[in-house]
């Protein structure tokens, strides 16, 4: 038998229809036995979306990294009373997992619960959020590099020749944006995720997914360039750019670029398939239809069939990433460091050349950059630290990843838990972006502290 499959729609409301070719049924294949046809739900499909099956490559593995020297002692013990101290304190959260890299010496600790009663390991990866934006500016600056095209170039240059192209519509997505404009976050355009509605479930649900569904989700006009404002379809934009540019899917680009010659395990969802034992996202159930406290994928299987790969539908390059601590450490460290291998020296100058002068704040007061940002870390013996990294949260995750030039640490915290709450304190417990931020300060003054000693 032959099974047909198409779409029927009207008025922008579609349903899948099946039809079953019985071509045993008579003497010729001419002459087929079509049986009645049976429709699914009804879907509300967006104008000039793909309709191909997705099927995501091979889940990244992650074992136990034993071919790192090991930080001394004491300073090892300092690091792990610290996060204890910070992970103890707080009266909402799941599990931590923290690393600190320093040019093949390596620190992992984890803390708490991955699942249920699923303990935490240094081997649990963890979805990384928005610390996934610091892979796309390198990726950007090395094909500019090559001269595929240039910072200066328009969204409708550099992407001329994609499907993309023809389904832009001008009214939300400025064609004459710049890629620098779009890596500062000042192209004025809005977040794709703005509105949570029929549509962007459709993206999460549909049996198949391309990134350019996103841009049929931007619903508010776009601004004028220039203001900083940070959406994620800056990012997706800049994904597409880089896709098209390397002829590859993006998580293959990352993977060739990136992962397989620094040694990094490391997976970018829906394009690669989730690890068995990745951590479940834990937050305020109540903001999901729930109670309380708790395992946010539990309240969305009734719409959702994999938690992990379709909530990334909506998220790819902006906040896909899937890891453990001790890889995004390493991350950072080849990326940011001197002796990093991601970048040449001139394309990490000019990676650390780009950020604009004006604060903003995202939840702590940062410069940003070609999506990376610029922290200065009071310490709590009075000095201070410059660190280039970014922060992530959002859907029961939270994370941080910072890389410190004068200590020469790169530190990753990584939390599979969210909460809104930014401080500390008896009536502010819940482990939050705050937290991990101590966390750092301390690992941070730890390792100075053992550096002058």
């Amino acid at each position: 038998n032959l099974i047909v499959s198409f779409e029927e729609c009207n008025s922008g409301s579609c349903e899948t229809v099946t039809v079953t070719l019985d071509t045993m049924a008579g003497a010729t294949l001419a002459t087929p036995a079509i049986t009645s046809p049976t429709r699914s739900n009804q879907k509300t499909s967006p104008p000039g979306s793909s309709q191909r099956t997705t099927i995501p490559d091979a889940a990244p593995t992650f074992k136990t990294l034993t071919q790192y020297v090991a930080f001394p002692d004491d300073v090892q013990n300092a690091f792990q009373s610290s996060v204890d101290t910070h992970f103890k304190a707080a009266t909402e959260k799941a599990g931590l997992s923290v690393a600190v890299y320093q040019d093949g010496r390596l620190w992992e600790y984890a803390t708490g619960n991955a699942q249920s009663s699923t303990p935490m390991t240094v081997n649990t990866p963890m979805l990384v959020r928005s610390v996934s934006k610091t892979l796309i500016a390198p990726l950007i600056l090395k094909q500019v590099e090559t001269g595929s095209y240039k910072l200066s170039d328009t969204i409708s240059k550099v992407l001329d020749g994609h499907p993309a192209h023809n389904l832009i519509n001008s009214n939300f997505i400025n064609p004459e944006v710049t890629v620098a404009q779009l890596l500062h976050m000042r192209s004025g355009l809005s977040d794709y995720g703005e509105d949570k509605d029929a549509n962007y479930t459709f993206v999460q649900t549909s049996a198949s997914w391309e990134p350019i569904a996103l841009l049929h989700l931007v619903r508010t006009p776009y601004q004028s360039p220039g203001d900083y404002w940070y959406s994620n379809t800056n990012t997706l934009l800049l994904g597409l750019i880089a896709e098209h540019h390397g002829d590859q899917p993006l998580n293959r680009l990352l993977k060739q670029t990136f992962f397989d010659p620094l040694e990094i395990s490391a997976g970018l969802l829906p394009q690669d398939a989730a690890p068995v034992n990745t951590a479940r996202p834990h937050g305020d159930r109540r903001l999901w239809g729930g109670e309380g406290f708790g395992d946010l994928s539990e309240l969305t299987t009734s719409w959702l069939d994999d938690w992990v790969l379709q909530t990334n539908r909506t998220t790819w390059i902006g906040g896909g990433v899937v890891t453990t601590a001790g890889n995004a450490a390493h991350w950072g460290y080849e990326l940011f460091s001197k002796d990093g291998q991601a970048l040449t020296p001139t394309l990490r100058a000019q990676l650390l050349d780009s950020f604009v002068s004006d604060p903003v704040h995202m939840g702590v007061s940062l410069l940003y950059g070609y999506h990376v940002t610029q922290l200065t870390l009071e310490l709590n013996d009075g000095s201070s630290l410059t660190l280039y990294g970014h922060p992530g949260s959002g859907a029961g995750f939270t994370s941080i990843l910072y890389y410190s030039p004068q200590l020469d640490i790169s530190v990753s915290v990584l939390a599979n838990s969210h909460s809104n709450i930014r401080g500390g304190g008896p009536a502010n417990t819940a482990l939050s972006g705050a937290t991990l931020y101590s966390v750092l300060r301390d690992i941070c003054l730890h390792y100075a502290n053992a550096a002058n000693n």
